[in-house]
């Protein structure tokens, strides 16, 4: 998205000091905010059979206007939530991969990344777009000189830095209604003036069919000691201005601040005869401090990964726990595999391998099937939980004792996850598709299921965030033809998953 000429409609100009800006920012986000916003994808690793998949989940942004030695700046800075990699694994004559390990790692409050656009006095260096149409999101639009500080690693920062370099742009709201006047269904703030001592910014609707008309009006001087911002706006866009301000008055100030620390102050009304209406706004009395729709952080328990699919007799896995030396680790319920805890660090060893296990050299497929009648047991789950200091999170492991035949390939139809049994057949020397009558579905962790026509549903209660399901191919009683993978719903989206596994 880049800032560029607006055949647009000018509709009235707002100003605010950079003092009352950063206040009523802060009055909704006292502490950088943990509502989920952007999903960055930070990296792609690619091996031989093997992709890997990594995302940056960053919070809402908290914008800020500063002024130092003469050099102003509008600044936002956003919390990195979490980190979420994915690793899926394609097995030979295989057409898609399968999903075998989610590393989900939540990051400490501190981990911040903090964007200054340089505000020059002469350019349109930025602007605040709104429409209706895009979510009424609230996007903030640059370009220009930008200084980059993030609190973790330099690769993160430089991978950051290059996303937002090429994007230049980040949603920083999203309203709960849209307004009523039809010019104000798609609009901007652009500078109207010099930066002085705040934000001096006109309105202009961007409604497709508008002609190009530039505003004559005069900003309203940037209020210095009053406990509010000001803000006039245009007879000829807005008829009511005859008699009154705006019909969406109070909704405009959400296009400049958060929604709720604002609002309509009466002692400002003033009729411009033949231009337009001034008005204002104040600070919302009690909104400091009382940030009702703003999830408050509670440091979660760190421990990753997520889920692993292993094998049985594999070596032992690392689980990452971000406060070790505090931490307990232990296994809910049953287990079958083993802990160990290193110098500086806790492994899981999963099950031994089952040497019971006999597989058929005559089949139809490049890896051999198991006969069923030599299987104690297809695969086990072992759940770790880990606590400090009260708090917990669980990691889990499922070992498979039977390698798999087959693959089984996601894609999304009537906006559903919908999952395909297939397998490459030796013989014809191509890719073949279970038939659905032919093929059986289970789900080995998690609560999720799949249909007999292949449709995948999440718990409608309580949903696992993740699920393990396997298929496996009837057309043999005797022997197991079987596929395994991790389904990433609702940790992602369907659309999300499946750009995961055909990517």
């Amino acid at each position: 998205m880049t800032i560029e000429s607006l055949n647009s409609v000018s509709l009235g100009v707002m100003t605010i000091s950079g003092g009352m800006f950063n206040r009523l920012w802060r009055d909704r986000y006292p502490a950088l905010p943990t509502t989920p916003g952007e999903m960055i994808h930070l990296d792609r690793e690619t091996g031989p059979g093997t992709k890997k998949f990594k995302r940056l989940q960053m919070g809402m942004p908290r914008l800020e206007w500063k002024s130092i030695d003469n050099s102003i700046s509008l600044a936002l800075s956003q919390r990195a939530l979490r980190e979420l990699e994915v690793t899926l694994t394609t097995e030979p004559g295989a057409e898609a991969p399968w999903m075998n390990h989610i590393r989900k790692m939540e990051m400490p409050a501190e981990r911040v990344l903090t964007i200054d656009i340089i505000i020059s006095p002469t350019r349109n260096i930025y602007e605040l777009r709104y429409a209706t149409q895009d979510q009424k999101a609230v996007t903030l639009v640059w370009r220009g000189p930008t200084d980059y500080a993030y609190s973790g690693s330099d690769t993160d920062k430089r991978l950051l830095s290059e996303h937002y370099d090429a994007q230049k742009s980040i949603v920083v709201d999203r309203l709960v209604l849209a307004p009523v006047s039809m010019w104000l269904q798609d609009v901007a703030l652009i500078p109207h003036g010099p930066p002085a001592n705040g934000l001096v910014l006109g309105l202009h609707s961007r409604v497709l069919g508008g002609s190009a008309m530039e505003s004559d009006l005069i900003a309203p001087a940037l209020p210095l000691d009053v406990d509010g911002f000001h803000a006039v706006s245009e007879l000829r866009a807005f008829p009511e201005n005859l008699y009154r301000r705006p019909l969406d008055s109070s909704w405009m100030a959400s296009l400049l601040v958060p929604g709720g620390t604002a609002s309509i102050d009466p002692s400002q009304d003033h009729l411009e005869k033949g231009s337009g209406f001034r008005f204002g706004y104040r600070r919302s009395a009690g909104s400091a401090g009382e940030p009702n729709d703003v999830a408050v952080a509670v440091e979660p328990v760190s421990v990753s990964p997520l889920i692993s699919i292993v094998g049985a007799g594999f070596e032992r896995q690392l689980i990452e726990i971000a406060d070790f030396k505090n931490a307990t680790v232990d296994f809910v319920g049953d287990w079958h595999g083993s802990l160990e805890r290193g110098s500086d660090a806790w492994y899981y060893v999963p099950p031994p391998y089952s040497s019971s296990v006999v597989y058929e050299t005559n089949c139809k497929t490049l890896q051999p099937p198991a006969r069923v009648e030599t299987l104690r047991e297809r695969a086990v789950v072992d759940v770790i939980k880990v606590t400090v200091d009260g708090n917990s999170g669980l990691s889990t492991f499922v070992s498979l004792y039977v390698k798999q035949t087959h693959y089984i390939k996601c894609l999304v139809a009537d906006s559903r996850l919908t999952l395909e049994l297939w397998y490459y057949d030796e013989e014809e020397e191509k890719n073949v598709r279970v038939p659905a009558e032919l093929t059986e579905w289970s789900t080995l962790q998690g609560n999720g299921s799949v249909s007999r026509t292949g449709v995948f549903t999440p718990n409608i209660l309580n949903p696992s965030t993740v699920s393990v399901i396997s298929g496996r191919d009837l057309a043999s009683s005797g022997l197991l033809y079987w596929a395994v993978t991790v389904i990433p719903v609702p940790l992602f989206s369907a659309t999300d998953a499946v750009t995961f596994f055909n990517d």
